[in-house]
């Protein structure tokens, strides 16, 4: 499950220091082992030349568990993906604490971030964030060649059988295309299994077959015990995760558990967080 909360509520977590808002213990009555991703009260700000800065989240706190998803929605301009970068700590926060896999990112130099990057998160963005000049294969297994070691190649026939792209195990990153592109971004996840899962509008610009493939593993990452936390404007998607939480305004003003999508359509609406 996840805890959370928005402006002025935090979840009860001795390790964030963050107490329950009143009414809503039930939420964290049932937790059970360390967190994978927390966050107390985290604001983010930014610097406007000439003006006041402007703030973009208002105390968000919320704590992601493994082996469940999580999703965040609302519209544009409600802090989600924002949230999400502080979360993964791509984005350092103005004031809070994040803490991620037990470690307080505030507290970690640049190399034991990286370190955590490349062996225990992994990220599925729109953007693909793929490296151009190498093949497939390389881009799903670069992970290793950072880490010095070599790619376990039963892996990695496993992972391009899985993701349909045998026959483009050699073709170089520029060739693919956005479906092709999305699934290779997933592939480097699948292939390292990590225990954190950031994925921020991943099947925004997917059609409905590739949009479909990547929600289901996804969805197969966490029932595999990754903590996935998703970020969608697509209800649909949302509804797929164990718990999902409504953004407004840059704070989290709402949330449902084991939501259909109609369900969670009347509680954005209910909420004034409609798209």
């Amino acid at each position: 499950m996840a805890l959370w909360s928005g402006h002025g509520q935090s979840s009860r977590s001795s390790r964030s220091g963050c107490s329950a808002q009143a009414g809503h213990e039930s939420e964290t009555a049932d937790l059970d082992g360390p967190a994978a991703v927390e966050a107390c009260e985290l604001r983010k700000s930014f610097p406007v030349p000439g003006g006041e800065p402007i703030e973009i989240l208002h105390g968000v706190s919320c704590a992601m568990m493994p082996g469940r998803m999580t999703a965040l929605v609302g519209p544009s301009g409600s802090g989600k993906s924002t949230a999400l970068l502080c979360l993964a700590g791509l984005e350092a926060a103005t004031s809070g604490r994040v803490r991620l896999l037990g470690r307080d990112l505030g507290g970690l130099p640049a190399a034991r971030v990286a370190e955590l990057y490349r062996d225990w998160v992994g990220f599925v963005f729109q953007a693909y964030n793929l490296v151009p000049y190498l093949t497939v294969r390389e881009n799903i297994t670069i992970s290793d060649t950072l880490a010095g070691r070599r790619p376990d190649p039963v892996r990695v026939r496993t992972v391009l059988a899985g993701l349909g792209l045998e026959a483009r195990a050699d073709a170089s990153a520029t060739t693919l295309s956005g479906g092709e592109q999305q699934r290779v971004a997933l592939g480097r996840v699948l292939y390292r299994r990590p225990p954190v899962v950031f994925a921020d509008e991943p099947t925004g610009a997917l059609d409905t077959r590739s949009a479909a493939f990547v929600l289901a593993e996804l969805r197969r990452l966490a029932d595999d015990g990754a903590a996935v936390v998703l970020v969608t404007h697509d209800l649909g998607a949302a509804a797929l995760a164990e718990t999902v939480l409504i953004m407004r305004d840059g704070r989290i003003v709402d949330h449902r558990r084991g939501a259909s999508a109609d369900e969670l359509l009347a509680a954005v609406n209910q909420t004034g967080a409609a798209a």
